[in-house]
């Protein structure tokens, strides 16, 4: 295995047991992306003694919480490979389209209903409806009372 060379390295050393947990991960291309977490190496040294050597790799998702949390989902803009773990996925989607999204791409537009969330396309759309709608209601205003009653 490749990996173990960045898990444990001693120059004259047999591995004679490699043990790794390593977690698969596809970019937005599809390309396969493995990540080693952990390993334990048991090696019979140059003087003949057995070695061991266990590694924890600190590695972290893009939220900044460590990889040993559950994974949550991958960012679905295009071109972001972030990973986010569970807890910070749940909560981080586009209220209009469901994208998946990481906490850098996830846009928050305040609104009198309340905060929603969108990604970055969807709040184009939404802020330019806004923009739309402020418009047509100040070219109608001097025809029509939005309150319910026309002007005279």
């Amino acid at each position: 295995m490749e990996h173990f060379e960045e898990i444990h390295q001693e120059p004259g050393a047999r591995a004679i047991r490699r043990d790794a947990n390593i977690r698969v991960v596809f970019d937005s291309l599809g390309t396969r992306k493995d990540i080693v977490l952990d390993g334990k190496v048991i090696t019979v040294a140059e003087d003949g003694s057995l070695d061991s050597a266990t590694v924890s790799a600190a590695i972290f998702y893009h939220c900044k919480h460590p990889a040993s949390d559950p994974m949550g989902s991958q960012c679905g803009e295009l071109g972001c490979s972030n990973i986010s773990c569970r807890a910070c996925s749940v909560d981080c989607f586009c209220s209009v389209c469901l994208k998946p999204l990481c906490l850098e791409h996830l846009e928050q537009v305040e609104t009198p209903e309340g905060i929603v969330k969108f990604c970055g396309r969807c709040k184009a759309r939404f802020l330019r409806k806004q923009r739309w709608h402020s418009i047509t209601r100040l070219i109608l205003k001097p025809f029509v009372d939005f309150d319910g009653r026309e002007s005279s």
